[in-house]
């Protein structure tokens, strides 16, 4: 299914057909399994399984979770089938030379998180097949890993290129005495294979960026490191952590020699102007901060940025540099807030950050909310009210009439002319009475008005020109048939009641939460008389955003010849809904700088914003 509107009705995602051929696909979330497994004491695992006073084999079964105990000298922690765990946790206070021995045999990976490591990776993948020793250093205060998976190489081992002898975790160390000028990653790996390359040589190296994925700035002086993990997905290394080279307070920042720079100002070394360089690898990362009494502005000059931004005590900015647009974008930034009230005769002061958000509610209300003139491009205001009484946002050129619900964004254009940014489609929303028997009417609303923030929150990350609002939330009485979400999602088309409902509120379309069988239903590409989606208490406030998002025309990710879908090797909202953004390639994983979407093959955004005029007409 593309957008280009082919059907007057939608199918649905689904894999059961109707007798009318409207083709139906329920989409499950399915939540993890975890194996409930009965917990024990650790004096009884002690007893039971210690070969000595010091020494102790244990597994998740035996312990309930993956917590190893404290105490031993030595635990051997086997994970397989029917007896495993997502994520093991170290002993909370080791002693000097204690050893930990993990093994899988498991169908499915296990992960040791945020554990202090003498190398610097923050985590450790297990699979099937591994078997790492970790030992604890008390002067360190860190753990080395060791093992069958693991391989410690230098140049004396393998020269520039130390293809033939990695393994699941290569460490490549430079020094005085065994040191090149220039270092290779592998040439292949396993998927997710990590290589960490550092330096403790007097002179500099560099590592090649032939089998990178991109070319950052990867000079190896003394102290430095790279951590690289390998996507079989891409076949290519990424960087994932790299030393942060920290340069005094200026007003050019040096063209970086590491993917990772940081500049703090605070009294005494401070600018009050900030430009980035005018050059940077492929995915640099800039981090400024500030605790300086004095503001400073960053320059919108070059390839910076073009917003608005200054720099306050307290806040911080992390700029990416992305060669495809040979400009520098941004990944995060402080926000402005007002509320309506503080604003003096509704005059907005002119803006300082990128974005800036602006609240209404009742008694916190003016009549007009005047934009600044003169601001630079791709400046946004959010505003957002849930004031009775409705209100003007003008500027010059613009005026436009807010009313209770609405969260609209306004955005400076290339003509430095205020500009409406998003268009709001209509929603009732529904709970069935059967669902509010069962949790109580509090929790019921409570669930919708959480789910519709996540996906209003999700547009907002995602660059959507579009926001919902909330017309009503009301109670359905849901027929005693209703055993599924097809159920609900069939008849809530034409019953007449929803319908009265919708047709009394204008809302555009409908979402309805209930206890039937099955976690959430939508037609995808929704016409007027479709515009329906459902969910269940049976899972999630996330349900929500993904269901919509079939709604305005997507599909899940692999699931159409166009763009209109999810981008699974990120779990975007239709590709997994595991990260609060929907498929675009002007959004960035943060880890990684891979783009979360391709263009012209993976593109929920675009399809969306392509639907969302017709979408706000339906009522």
């Amino acid at each position: 299914m593309s957008g280009s509107g082919a059907y007057s009705i939608s199918p649905r995602i689904g894999t059961h057909h109707t007798n009318r051929g409207e083709t139906q696909v329920i989409f499950l979330h399915r939540r993890a399994k975890r194996w409930l497994l009965p917990a024990i004491t650790m004096a009884s695992v002690s007893m039971a399984f210690a070969t000595s006073a010091q020494t102790a084999s244990l597994s998740p079964n035996q312990l309930g979770s993956g917590q190893l105990p404290s105490g031993y000298s030595r635990i051997t922690f086997a994970l397989a089938n029917r007896n495993w765990t997502g994520a093991i946790l170290l002993p909370t206070s080791p002693r000097n030379g204690d050893q930990v021995e993990i093994s899988s045999s498991a169908a499915y990976p296990s992960s040791l998180d945020n554990f202090r490591a003498a190398l610097p990776i923050k985590k450790l993948d297990i699979r099937s097949g591994d078997r790492y020793l970790l030992t604890y250093s008390s002067s360190a205060k860190a753990w080395s890993v060791s093992g069958d998976t693991v391989a410690y190489l230098s140049p004396n081992d393998t020269s520039a290129d130390m293809s033939g002898k990695a393994k699941r975790i290569t460490v490549y160390s430079l020094g005085n005495g065994n040191w090149l000028p220039q270092v290779n990653l592998p040439s292949s790996a396993g998927d997710g294979d990590l290589a960490v390359i550092r330096s403790s040589a007097a002179w500099t190296a560099a590592i090649n960026p032939g089998r990178l994925m991109y070319a950052s700035s990867m000079q190896l002086a003394t102290g430095d490191y790279y951590v690289f993990k390998y996507l079989s997905h891409f076949g290519k290394w990424i960087l994932m952590d790299a030393t942060t080279r920290h340069v005094s307070a200026r007003r050019d920042i040096p063209v970086p020699a590491t993917a990772r720079t940081s500049m703090m100002l605070y009294d005494g070394s401070w600018s009050g102007s900030i430009r980035l360089p005018a050059q940077a690898g492929d995915r640099d990362q800039i981090y400024l901060s500030s605790r300086a009494t004095y503001d400073s502005v960053i320059e919108n000059t070059g390839n910076a940025p073009t917003e608005s931004m200054q720099l306050k005590r307290g806040q911080a900015y992390e700029f990416m540099y992305v060669k495809e647009k040979q400009r520098w974008i941004i990944l995060s930034s402080p926000d402005t807030r007002y509320q309506a009230r503080d604003l003096r005769n509704g005059w907005l002061p002119g803006l300082v950050t990128p974005r800036t958000f602006v609240d209404f509610a009742d008694a916190n209300w003016v009549p007009s909310l005047r934009l600044p003139d003169g601001q630079l491009p791709g400046s946004r205001v959010v505003v957002r009210t849930n004031a009775l009484y409705s209100f003007d946002v003008v500027s010059d050129g613009l005026q436009y009439r807010m009313s209770q619900g609405e969260t609209v964004a306004f955005v400076v254009n290339a003509s430095r002319r205020w500009t409406r940014e998003t268009t709001t489609i209509d929603l009732l929303l529904l709970y069935s009475d059967k669902a509010a028997a069962k949790f109580g009417e509090s929790v019921m609303r409570a669930h919708l008005l959480e789910s519709f923030a996540l996906t209003n929150e999700a547009l907002e990350n995602s660059g959507a020109n579009f926001r919902f609002r909330t017309k009503a939330v009301r109670k359905f009485a849901s027929p005693k048939h209703w055993t599924s979400l097809g159920d609900a999602e069939n008849e809530l088309r034409s019953d007449s009641v929803a319908q009265a409902w919708r047709n009394e509120l204008r809302a555009d379309g409908i979402y309805y939460v209930g206890t039937e069988d099955g976690c959430g239903l939508a037609w995808v590409r929704s016409s007027p008389y479709n515009m329906v989606a459902a969910g269940s208490m049976n899972c999630g406030t996330a349900v929500m955003r993904h269901e919509l998002g079939h709604n305005m025309g997507l599909n899940h990710g692999g699931g159409s010849r166009s763009y209109n879908q999810g981008y699974s090797y990120f779990g975007t909202i239709m590709g997994g809904n595991s990260i609060p953004y929907y498929s675009t390639p002007d959004r960035y994983d943060h880890g990684t700088g891979i783009p979360l979407g391709i263009p012209g093959q993976i593109d929920g955004v675009r399809a969306m914003n392509e639907f969302s005029g017709q979408a706000a007409s339906f009522r």
